[in-house]
């Protein structure tokens, strides 16, 4: 842990009444009366009344050509000298261990910015107070992070994203967002709008609709939970982990929620809850088209490859649709797990659990864990005209070609198990191309078997 710098300590302390006694802080009291969300963040009130200004030239206004984000108003920091120091406002709000914040503003620049250790953020920041035996700040780590990017020691809070910088347009409003949970230890926290190091300018930096609060665990009730919500403070649809993403169909909370798998590493898959008594539905990443339940049950889904289990409850219904259209709908139960890849015409394949009915285009398969099906194209008599035809009275040999693929190998294939049990030997021939689509960068392979 590191001490906050001079520059912090004095506003802190200039923007909180301190008790004069050593007082002991236990956790989740508020000895200073702070507010538990940000207030005159859109700075309506035509002043920066409730931020306290500790370092530079903090004024309010608009922007000349973009007006202000909202209303009539924006506040506009500066650097004191040209191309050095800083220009800071800072709100302190109430915060205790483990609770969530969300931070979230608009910023913008009238001028290109030159990329520097200049800094132009906004920032949460969690602190510990005390008497050891004299009065201490702590910067304090955050336990965790699931918007923004931590700051660099010694200032270890979470700087919102993107960042204003040299690729950020100008005279536009850019969204910055920051989230994260407050440490062990945690007093209070602070939102603070930085516009640090100017480095070969004094460029003005301009900030409206700053948002701070504590959040519940899904604070806009949309079934989604706030650290995969990507609007937390908005009902919608929409979440990710950061690599896992979906949406809920039909955005009833009540009847199906999503959060962070609590069954793996984070960003690392979903826990979906269908609480039952009425149809609900989840699409996700990675070919996932539709998972759907009327009944209580919980399903973990992760990408590229969707792998979807039925950790309780069930049965699930899961329609995967591949990169080429092909349909592949099964049904699970309580402890099934299966994989599908996406790509051509798809590969699924039973992880635990089953057996497993599945139908891939009306076409149906039974698999036991461990096997896996793909639908392939077969050619009859390659290369003959279309209207050619088998005489089944004949004895002899037809010639039958499996396209190979991007995904599929075919001089891979050993023997081929016909619908009437019999199994045949494949004999295959490399570099054949007989419905010429021009893959070239692969090599083709038919595979010939006797009829």
């Amino acid at each position: 842990m590191k001490k906050a710098p001079v520059y912090l300590w004095a506003a802190i302390l200039s923007s909180i009444s301190l008790i004069s006694s050593q007082a002991s802080f236990a956790q989740c009291e508020n000895p200073f009366g702070l507010s538990e969300m940000i207030t005159n963040g859109s700075f309506e009130t035509s002043d920066i009344s409730d931020w306290f200004n500790f370092e530079g030239s903090a004024s309010v206004s608009a922007p000349v050509v973009a007006g202000a984000q909202d209303g009539s108003y924006a506040a506009v920091l500066a650097p004191e000298l040209p191309g050095a120091g800083a220009a800071s406002l800072l709100q302190n709000i109430l915060a205790c261990p483990g609770d969530e914040f969300y931070v979230s503003g608009y910023v913008l620049t009238e001028i290109p910015l030159v990329d520097s250790p200049a800094r132009r953020i906004i920032k949460l920041s969690f602190f510990d107070i005390g008497f050891n035996p004299d009065f201490f700040i702590i910067e304090l780590t955050p336990e965790s992070i699931s918007k923004g990017v931590g700051g660099e020691s010694p200032f270890p809070g979470i700087e919102g994203l993107p960042l204003l910088d040299s690729s950020s347009g100008i005279n536009t409003w850019q969204l910055t967002q920051s989230q994260g949970v407050a440490p062990v230890g945690t007093k209070f926290a602070a939102v603070t709008l930085l516009n640090i190091n100017q480095t070969g300018s004094a460029a003005p930096i301009w900030f409206d609709n700053i948002v701070g609060v504590r959040l519940e665990p899904d604070m806009d009730s949309d079934g989604i939970a706030n650290d995969i919500d990507t609007d937390p403070l908005t009902a919608t649809v929409d979440f990710s982990d950061g690599s896992t993403t979906g949406m809920i169909n039909t955005p009833r909370g009540a009847e199906v929620t999503v959060e962070d798998s609590p069954f793996g590493p984070p960003d690392d898959g979903v826990l979906i809850t269908f609480a039952g008594g009425a149809l609900s539905s989840v699409t996700g990443c990675g070919g996932l088209e539709n998972v759907s339940s009327i009944v209580f049950a919980e399903v973990t889904m992760t990408c590229s490859s969707a792998t979807v289990e039925v950790v309780s409850g069930g049965p699930v219904d899961f329609t995967f649709l591949a990169d080429d259209g092909t349909i592949t709908m099964t049904t699970l139960v309580v402890g099934d797990s299966v994989e599908f890849d996406p790509d051509g015409s798809a590969t699924v394949e039973v992880l635990s659990g089953g057996p497993v009915e599945f139908s891939v285009d009306g076409t149906q398969f039974t698999l036991m864990p461990g096997a896996s099906v793909m639908l392939v194209t077969v050619v009859i008599k390659p290369g003959a005209s279309a209207d050619a035809c088998i005489n089944p009275d004949s004895k002899g040999r037809t010639s039958v070609a499996i396209l190979g693929s991007a995904t599929l190998d075919v001089s891979d294939l050993t023997n081929l198990a016909l619908d009437d049990g019999n199994v045949l030997p494949a004999r295959v021939h490399s570099n054949k191309n007989v419905n010429g689509d021009g893959f070239v960068n692969f090599p083709r392979f038919i595979a010939w078997m006797m009829l």
